[in-house]
């Protein structure tokens, strides 16, 4: 969709394209507004600035316009003292609208009741859409939230733990059957004297740990013992894992 806007700055006559929801300054009514030399332009780079299909008195014509990095470009490279109002005008009026509506509510906007339709009804579906958005993530916060708190966390979990947090997020598991499911799936290790503990590949994604620790019985004395748990991010993980279905 293309839209030519034509609006006055200071008596200047000032043209923009907005084209794909972008805005294209006509460079000459840009440099004349703010009174510097066309060949300015010469020093923009080629992607702040192109040639524009816009209809003249004379027809259809191709004008080199600029894009908003090539418009703030030619302002910083002014001296003038009329850069520096242009430049409040279109930061704090035209481009804030376009953004908005799409377009700059200009006079002939205002006598053009088929083109106020088109900006009311366009401003609408935005606010429309922009609040179901915030909606979604007031929403969604909390989730986000505790997402976000057991990535970080430093605190890792019994597999028992796991279990019962699966079955708070909707996944019916057990203890028994989550280790089995865990095994299966290639992050417990299946026999030998490793059994259950997590293989290189879990250590590896920081999702799984080894605890250390020491039991003590009248009978054996002090032993070592070894229990795998589950990070703060591997919870993260193997609920997203279970509510994927678990596809590797």
């Amino acid at each position: 969709m293309k839209q030519l806007q034509v609006f006055n700055f200071s008596g200047n006559e000032v043209r923009v394209v907005i084209h794909d929801g972008q805005s294209w300054w006509i460079a000459k009514d840009v440099c004349l507004a703010i009174d510097v030399d066309q060949t300015q332009t010469r020093r923009l780079d080629e992607d702040e600035k192109g040639l524009r299909l816009i209809q003249t008195l004379g027809g259809e014509q191709e004008l080199l316009a600029v894009n908003e990095a090539g418009l703030y470009s030619l302002i910083l490279g002014s001296r003038k003292p009329e850069a520096k109002p242009f430049k409040r005008w279109i930061t704090h009026e035209v481009l804030p609208a376009i953004r908005k509506n799409g377009m700059y509510a200009t006079d002939d906007l205002l006598d053009n009741p088929d083109l106020l339709i088109q900006a009311a009804t366009k401003l609408k579906e935005e606010r429309a859409a922009r609040r179901a958005l915030e909606e979604k993530i007031e929403e969604d916060r909390p989730k986000v939230v505790f997402a976000e708190a057991l990535e970080v966390s430093r605190d890792s979990v019994l597999i028992a733990d796991l279990a019962k947090l699966l079955k708070q997020n909707g996944i019916n598991i057990g203890e028994i059957r989550l280790f089995k499911e865990l095994r299966d799936q290639g992050y417990l290790i299946k026999t030998g004297s490793e059994y259950n503990m997590p293989t290189q590949r879990s250590m590896e994604l920081k999702i799984m740990e080894i605890k250390i620790g020491q039991r003590g019985s009248a009978s054996e004395g002090m032993k070592v013992t070894r229990t795998p748990k589950i990070t703060g991010k591997g919870i993260s993980y193997f609920i997203n894992k279970f509510k994927g279905g678990f596809t590797q």
